[in-house]
């Protein structure tokens, strides 16, 4: 699925009542790359206009092109959003170039919600006092965790005298397999 050298995620904050109003990142993961802006590589965040919608990586400095160090299983990625337009906003992935067994989910550190891009975009509301650092990007390349609702699911799993458990913290469910 990959027609690129190395993984990218390229990401457009829209404005859903003007969808001509959208600001764009590039995310790549490469061997070489670095988690901090490095001027050869990477690209920093210019202001747009006061009605346009902002979006980049939040790095030591803040991206609009983002040259990540590649990782083994799981990685996460802040992403500020600004706009002096209060309204509501689309995140549009484009997964073109990420290879199909990942996982990507957007986290709303506001809402507490999280959004696997599988599904498409990502609808949200926007106030101006909203913060700017208010999203985060987790990438899995196995084992991602389970999302109901939007939410995150927290899962414990430990094997003790041949018995295999599993709990989950949102809950006292525990599924116990016992081995003879």
């Amino acid at each position: 699925k990959t027609n690129s050298i190395n993984p990218q995620i390229k990401l457009a904050a829209i404005s859903s009542v003007q969808p001509g109003l959208k600001d764009e990142i590039l995310l790549e993961f490469h061997p070489l790359g670095n988690d901090n802006f490095e001027g050869d590589k990477d690209a920093l965040k210019l202001r747009n206009a006061e009605t346009m919608p902002m979006l980049w990586s939040i790095a030591d400095e803040n991206l609009s092109i983002n040259r990540c160090k590649e990782f083994e299983v799981e990685k996460q990625v802040p992403l500020g959003f600004s706009s002096a337009t209060a309204g509501n906003y689309f995140i549009a992935p484009n997964l073109d170039d990420i290879p199909s067994h990942w996982t990507v989910y957007l986290e709303d550190q506001i809402t507490n919600k999280w959004h696997d891009f599988k599904g498409g975009d990502f609808q949200f509301l926007h106030q101006a006092q909203n913060r700017a650092n208010r999203f985060v990007l987790h990438f899995y390349k196995t084992n991602p965790p389970k999302i109901e609702d939007g939410k995150k699911i927290n899962a414990w799993v430990f094997v003790a005298d041949e018995q295999l458990t599993v709990r989950f913290s949102n809950t006292s469910d525990r599924v116990s397999v016992f081995v003879s």
